[in-house]
């Protein structure tokens, strides 16, 4: 509203003529004929063009402003006149520099224009909301209609009184509708339109005259196949319709040459639309004021007077401070200071504020008026609307309580947080006692309220576990079927809250309340209420916000504890794969090592180094002898060894009787072992590995203080222990073995010559790894007769105790079948007969089968699947001798070719394993046949066969890195000459 200044000026009186209302209004406007000249034009429009009428008056727009010529105006205004269509345009006109905003009607006649000057609003940076923008839309459209121009609005309005019967129709409704105003006019609604009855347009304005509150509605009426925007106020007389077609506008032409001459052929019909738009606006709760600055004289409306809560005396004879008054207090300085700038610095007036019911609740209000001034440009008064947008301004403030709401929860991550967080809230929002949130159980019928809000120390928590029962039976059913309960005084709602359960409220302090489950999977797992201490009258929005911060307050916790959930099942499973990971790196190692004392290191060291540790040690306990042990003891770096004998009797910790039985000892804190403590261990786990008198133990110990073991770690250590014991006795049950096998397969393996006949022999094994020198190679050359020889190699599958016994099975055999028909193909096959026969083979044998004639000085052979024989002749050339047959033991009718070599002076030739030809720094480049061939290339005959199987082996071994990935068997015989 309002306020004095000191400036003042005659009063303005009330007009209705036409003239006087273009006069009256905000808006600039003028009227063109058919030639573009001006025909009328208003005082606001000689002030936003900075011209006068009479300067105007008879001359053509575009001689005027020949700067518009071209521009937006042009072409908008010629579009408006060519097609006969309302037009509007908002842009920049450089000679004024400003903005304008223009609305064009045509009409028979010419060219109607209303324009405001929007450079100001345009300059802003958009500092209006969106809903602000549409509420404008409607200041301005009430202004607009209140000054007369009802008939130009783009909006169909109708008025029906309360038996359905059309008041007033405008032209533009008519259009929308497809009837005219005689066909309308005291005529039933649902009489002419009966497609509509029992559709969303009955039930909508049925429900708007039943709750006598304005509404809106947007939806499709197929009989006019069009979709309506439809806003309806009730009053005392009836309803009052606003609505659009919110179809493209193709019938904009007719509407508007309709309204028009509508507006000519009856001008008392207007008159009656204005005063029947009086009568709509204050329905709506759009008041009107006039405050005459000069007499301090505010002209109100009834709904002015009826927001403020002014008497109607008042609100006649009222001065602007009876007004400012109303205004909340936290407003009033702001107002005062809009109505200021207003009048001193600018003409237009807009602001929101509060005012103060006498019931001392409040209602937003958005009010906008423009400064009127003299001649002399002194204020004279200042005309204006207000709307009551408290249900905007409320569901505003609600959505942005939501938002916040929702911001906070999204920023944590404890679901318990959410719940105390959003009781809180909603109680200081709302102002009620007290809020809870309760778990419900109704099989066990049980109400457990973990949390809860007071308002003040008068209201006592309700934390604590309650019979749902007692509450009454209205209320378990309700939450069975996920049911709102809302009771507004416990003594007066028999229905929900009968006489005998009313004491279980008033324990509680309890007099109103409202309550919104929560279903989970239709199941249902909790509550939310809010209490009043005394009766309340719950509004219908207090409602609706408690069951929207319900829904979107559950599914925040849901998710959080999902995440909370998945948080620790993900940690639980990294734990587990870090144990995992730990286990199976010792495990790799321990399996990786044949001697015990690497075995124990490497556990107390890995073990250590997983855990964050001090130390880690391996103890042997004798309990006859009372003696200890400790080695290995693997620690961190600056602390001693701890590696020693010491007597068991001294240290507390062995007296513990489930540690004697085999249950690991876990210990947070030592301070109670002062022999432990002088060895600097503060905590410490034992795992025992064996029990009885002997006992071994692995040990994890802190040193810098005591340490909280978790089972996990517990787990681990065990783990490991077990994985060292199992690694101990492999360790000892592979060294039995090995020294079995080696055993054997020396006894099996005979003795080679070093020369037989012409021949020089020399031989070379090397194992793959220390711990498997026991392989499946072997040799034999031996004699058949003074001048016939037999010369073998092969290559058992496997490896150990197991391949130890089939090579002195093979090797026998080789020698027998040799013995009986001196032909090496005839041999293989004979024996390959048998031991596929009776399958004395778990797997099979290559093998390089030789006889060699002295006298002839050549050698007859059979290669059963083996490498390729190489013979390096004194000419320095090598060649290869092809495979004749498959292994020995891959099938029972397998043929076998024999084939013949000479062996001249200095030739050598060259049996080896796969372990030599197989040899490579990697899987990718392995030597090969080719590789030995060009190595032998390079390699002079002048040295012994014996140094010359060396000397090979030695530069595959370099050419490998070192490192053999199978057995190497070498066997060369080289011709003396």
């Amino acid at each position: 509203m309002p306020e004095p200044d000191a400036h003042r000026a005659n009063p303005t009186t009330d007009t209705t003529d036409v003239k006087d209302i273009l006069e009256r209004i905000s808006d600039a406007f003028y009227a063109l004929d058919h030639e573009w000249r001006f025909t009328y034009v208003n005082s606001q429009a000689e002030k936003l063009v900075m011209r006068t009428r009479m300067e105007l008056l008879g001359k053509c727009v575009w001689d005027e402003f020949p700067e518009a010529v071209g521009s937006g105006f042009d072409r908008q205004y010629r579009k408006a006149m060519a097609e006969q269509t309302a037009v509007s345009i908002e842009e920049y006109f450089p000679p004024l520099d400003t903005w304008f905003d223009v609305r064009a009607y045509p009409s028979p006649r010419g060219l109607s224009v209303f324009f405001q000057d929007v450079g100001a609003r345009k300059r802003e940076e958009q500092k209006a909301e969106a809903s602000l923008r549409r509420t404008e839309e409607e200041l301005q459209a009430a202004h607009d209609r209140t000054s007369g121009i009802l008939e130009s609005v783009t909006d169909g309005f109708y008025a029906i009184d309360r038996e359905w019967r059309f008041t007033y129709v405008n032209a533009q409704a008519a259009r929308l509708l497809f009837r005219t105003r005689d066909e309308l006019i005291g005529r039933n609604i649902w009489e002419v339109f009966p497609e509509a009855v029992g559709g969303s347009f009955y039930q909508f304005y049925h429900r708007a005259i039943a709750e006598g509150v304005p509404l809106s509605l947007e939806d499709y009426y197929e009989p006019l196949d069009s979709w309506m925007d439809v806003r309806a106020f009730p009053s005392p007389e009836g309803l009052s319709v606003f609505f659009q077609n919110v179809n493209e506008r193709k019938m904009a032409q007719d509407s508007l040459r309709a309204s028009e001459e509508a507006l000519r052929e009856n001008e008392k019909r207007l008159q009656d639309a204005q005063a029947r738009l009086k009568a709509t606006l204050s329905a709506g709760g759009i008041a009107t004021w006039t405050w005459d600055i000069i007499k301090d004289l505010v002209i109100a409306d009834a709904c002015l007077a009826s927001l403020f809560s002014v008497s109607p005396e008042e609100a006649a004879n009222g001065g602007i401070d009876v007004y400012l008054q109303a205004i909340h207090p936290e407003d009033r300085p702001r107002v005062a200071e809009a109505i200021k700038d207003a009048i001193t610095q600018g003409d237009t007036y807009e602001t929101e504020y509060r005012v103060v019911m006498p019931s001392g609740s409040h209602r937003w209000l958005a009010a906008r008026g423009r400064v009127e001034r003299d001649g002399d440009g002194i204020a004279a008064s200042l005309p204006g609307v207000v709307l009551d947008i408290t249900d905007r301004a409320e569901r505003g403030r609600r959505e942005r309580f939501l938002a916040e709401l929702a911001e906070r929860a999204r920023r944590t991550t404890d679901p318990d947080a959410v719940i105390v967080d959003a009781l809180r809230a909603v109680g200081q929002f709302l102002g009620v006692a007290r809020c809870v949130f309760a778990d419900i159980d109704i099989d066990a019928d049980t109400c457990t309220i973990p949390s809860d809000y007071c308002a003040d120390d008068t209201v006592a928590s309700m934390k604590g576990t309650f019979p749902i029962s007692a509450f009454g039976p209205y209320l378990v059913a309700a939450y069975r079927a996920g049911r709102t309960v809302v009771v507004e005084d416990v003594h007066h709602d028999e229905a929900q809250v009968p006489t005998e359960y009313v004491s279980a409220y008033e324990a509680v302090a309890c007099r109103a309340f409202i309550a919104v489950p929560v279903l989970h999977s239709d199941r249902l797992v909790s509550v939310i209420a809010i209490h009043s201490v005394t009766p309340r009258r719950w509004e219908a929005d207090e409602v609706a916000l408690l069951q929207t911060l319900v829904e979107r307050t559950w599914l925040t916790v849901e998710v959080l504890r999902q995440d909370r959930a998945l948080a620790k099942e993900i940690e639980e499973r990294r734990i587990r794969a870090e144990r995992e990971a730990v286990l199976n790196r010792i495990g790799h190692s321990l399996r990786g090592s044949n001697d015990p004392k690497t075995v124990l290191e490497t556990a107390v060291r890995q073990l250590g180094e997983a855990l964050g540790a001090d130390r880690c040690y391996y103890a042997s306990y004798n309990r006859n002898a009372d003696t200890a042990v400790l080695r290995p003891d693997w620690r961190r770096e600056g602390l001693p060894s701890i590696e020693g004998d010491y007597v068991m009797s001294h240290y507390t910790i062995n007296r513990d009787l489930k540690y004697q039985t085999g249950q690991t000892q876990v210990l947070a804190d030592t301070a109670g072992d002062p022999a432990l403590l002088k060895l600097g261990i503060q905590a410490l786990v034992r795992v025992p590995l064996a029990s009885g008198s002997s006992m071994t133990a692995l040990a994890v110990a802190m040193s810098g203080g005591p340490r909280d073991w978790t089972p996990d770690e517990v787990s681990l250590i065990e783990s490991v222990a077990t994985q060292t014991q199992t690694a101990l006795e492999a360790v000892r049950v592979q060294r039995r073995e090995h020294n079995i096998a080696e055993q054997l397969q020396n006894a099996l393996q005979p003795q080679l010559p070093k020369e037989i006949a012409k021949l020089d022999v020399g031989s070379v094994t090397r194992p793959a790894l220390d711990e498997a020198s026991v392989g499946g190679d072997f040799m034999d050359v031996f004699p058949l007769d003074k001048n016939l020889y037999g010369i073998v190699i092969g290559d058992v599958s496997g490896k150990g105790l197991a391949a130890a016994q089939q090579i002195a099975l093979i090797r026998n055999s080789l020698r027998t079948v040799l013995y009986l028909y001196r032909a090496p193909a005839q041999a293989a096959a004979a024996l390959n007969s048998i031991v596929t026969t009776h399958d004395l083979l778990p797997g099979f044998v290559t093998a390089w089968i030789g006889v060699y004639d002295a006298s002839a000085g050549e050698i007859s052979y059979c290669s059963c699947g083996h490498e390729p024989a190489l013979i390096k002749r004194a000419s320095g050339s090598v060649e290869a001798l092809a495979t004749t047959g498959p292994p020995l033991g891959v099938a029972d009718n397998a043929k076998y070719e024999e084939r013949l070599a000479s062996l001249r002076p200095h030739d050598a030739l060259i049996l080896y394993t796969d372990g030599l030809s197989e040899a490579g720094p990697s899987r990718r480049d392995l030597l090969g046949t080719d590789g030995l061939i060009r190595m032998l290339l390079a390699l002079p005959l002048d040295a012994s066969a014996q140094s010359l199987a060396e000397r090979l082996v030695a530069e595959a071994s370099a050419f490998a890195k070192g490192v053999f990935r199978d057995d190497v068997a070498v066997l060369l015989a080289r011709h003396r000459g």
